[in-house]
């Protein structure tokens, strides 16, 4: 506004302006459970319903930290610049949250052969699942300049076209890369028209869910006193399932839009897009 006021001076910086307007709630309910019988099985489970909304912080990468927000800063609450419209879900928010966890250990049996070949195993499996992640979909427009309306590259969102955003072909494979997933469908979206703002609001579209079964297998074999060998086994996404991560998220990008191209766990020791296995063997002297 001030170069357009003032056009033959030198070319200003950017102004950034803060406050702390931004407020996000949470509220859930978290239900757990736990069974044990004896000293040989012991069974856990938690399952959280919540939900998390509010004015999201700012989390694009635009230069102007003042302009991550799509809408204007505190007290422009009227019309279409009203900062309200940028309340959404928040983007940690996992709307349902499940765990089990089991540990069994074998007890020792009467039968000598049986004890030494079946006794005093321990087996412990985790089973996690949750929702998809809330995702903000990006038009990939820019502003216009004649009235500042439309946010940026990085924070203006399409218009919702359909009701049903998900892809005809959902889950089904895609040829525009070498791995892909079809997720959205890019006929529900449209870049809204210069000068004004899309109608689709923050995180109003969710990614694919989670689940992963990881299992160990452990026993402490004594030798003699003060001698042990100690043996485990752990296997990490034991049915070797695909889990897909989000997809591209920017209409401006026909290419990657509304395509996974990702899992949803980077490869680490124990955390891969395959399954993991890890044998310890450890000998306590």
């Amino acid at each position: 506004m001030l170069n357009l006021a003032n056009p033959g001076a030198p070319p200003l910086s950017y102004v950034t302006q803060y406050d702390d307007g931004g407020t996000q709630g949470f509220n859930g309910l978290l239900l757990s459970s736990t069974l044990r019988l004896g000293k040989e099985l012991n069974l856990n489970g938690n399952y959280t319903w919540s939900h998390c909304i509010g004015l999201p912080l700012p989390t694009t990468n635009a230069l102007n930290p003042g302009a991550n927000y799509v809408h204007q800063g505190y007290g422009q609450n009227i019309g279409p610049a009203n900062r309200n419209l940028d309340v959404g879900d928040c983007f940690v928010d996992r709307r349902q949250v499940a765990n089990v966890s089991l540990v069994y250990k074998t007890p020792q049996f009467l039968n000598s052969v049986l004890r030494r070949l079946a006794g005093d195993w321990t087996f412990g499996s985790t089973v996690v699942a949750r929702t998809g992640a809330p995702l903000t979909l990006l038009s990939g427009v820019v502003t216009d300049p004649a009235t500042g309306f439309g946010g940026t590259t990085v924070t203006q969102r399409p218009n919702l076209l359909l009701t049903n955003t998900g892809s005809p072909t959902k889950g089904q494979p895609c040829s525009t890369a070498a791995f892909c997933k079809n997720w959205f469908n890019p006929s529900a979206f449209a870049a809204p028209p210069l000068g004004t703002f899309g109608n689709l609001g923050v995180g109003a579209v969710r990614g694919p869910g989670f689940w992963q079964w990881d299992q160990a297998v452990s026993r402490d074999f004594r030798i003699r006193e003060g001698q042990t060998l100690v043996f485990r086994f752990e296997a990490f996404n034991v049915t070797n399932s695909l889990r897909p991560g989000n997809p591209g998220v920017n209409l401006g990008a026909p290419n990657t839009f509304g395509i996974i191209t990702t899992d949803a766990t980077p490869p680490s020791p124990t955390s891969a897009p395959y399954r993991v296995l890890q044998f310890a063997l450890k000998y306590v002297f």
